[in-house]
């Protein structure tokens, strides 16, 4: 019942952002945040309430599926807050990676 009550708070969050608890780190067991991650998918419309780095909203992946070794490179902070609407103006998601891509990372990168 606790895990359910915990989706329905990332679900609350992820669909109503003028909450007060709206972009705090709300502490959700590992299993829920999992089967949250799982089962939700994001129609991404104008791009203000999905996330870049972490929504599962390109054929129905999430870039940490699709590019992981780039998506480490991106600081935390970024994927959690990083729309596709910003991401995409003038390729903002571009300057989010940090560090080193090395062979592998490079690859993903040039396939996104």
């Amino acid at each position: 019942m606790g895990w359910v009550l915990q989706m329905r708070w990332l679900w609350i969050e992820k669909t109503r952002p003028d909450r007060p608890w709206a972009g705090l780190d709300i502490p959700v067991h590992l299993n829920t945040a999992v089967v949250s991650a799982i089962s939700i998918t994001t129609a991404v419309g104008n791009g203000t309430n999905t996330l870049f780095w972490s929504d599962r909203w390109l054929h129905g992946q999430c870039l940490e599926d699709l590019a992981p070794n780039v998506h480490k490179c991106v600081p935390l902070k970024v994927r959690r807050t990083r729309t596709v609407a910003e991401a995409l103006h003038e390729l903002t998601w571009v300057a989010d990676i940090k560090g080193v891509l090395g062979w592998h990372g490079l690859a993903e990168y040039l396939q996104l």
